[in-house]
């Protein structure tokens, strides 16, 4: 699995592994979530994270970053799921480093209804700067 050193950013409080991905909640205010390489998503792993977005966010809206490494993608089945069962978030940052991921992630998002804000990253560290402009308090 990928690691999370480069996130330098914040200070971790939490931090867990599913079974498909590495899951940190940083400063209190971002939880992140880093699938691994090379996978194909189920509804299963969407529902292990959100189990413990739920758990560490204790009813208060966080930022959400996740992570999709090169040739990391989700079932159609999954996708629906995730979007029926979102997360109340502040904002979400989605990073995605391959071409064919981003575009198929920027044609579901032209349809499925937003509560928050959300924007596609090619780099993680945009996507932390972006989020970090939204206020935890709202």
């Amino acid at each position: 699995m990928a690691t999370t050193s480069h996130l330098k950013r914040g200070n971790v409080s939490k931090e867990t592994r599913t079974t498909n991905a590495y899951i940190q909640l940083i400063d209190e205010e971002i939880f992140y979530v880093l699938y691994k390489t090379d996978i194909t998503i189920e509804i299963s792993d969407f529902e292990e994270t959100r189990a413990v977005y739920l758990k560490w966010s204790e009813d208060k809206p966080l930022k959400f970053l996740v992570e999709f490494p090169t040739y990391t993608t989700a079932t159609a089945a999954a996708r629906k799921w995730a979007e029926d069962h979102q997360v109340d978030c502040i904002a979400e940052a989605i990073v995605f480093y391959g071409l064919p991921q981003r575009l198929l992630i920027r044609f579901y998002l032209l349809f499925r209804k937003q509560n928050h804000p959300s924007k596609i990253f090619t780099y993680r560290e945009d996507a932390v700067n972006w989020l970090k402009t939204y206020d935890l308090h709202q």
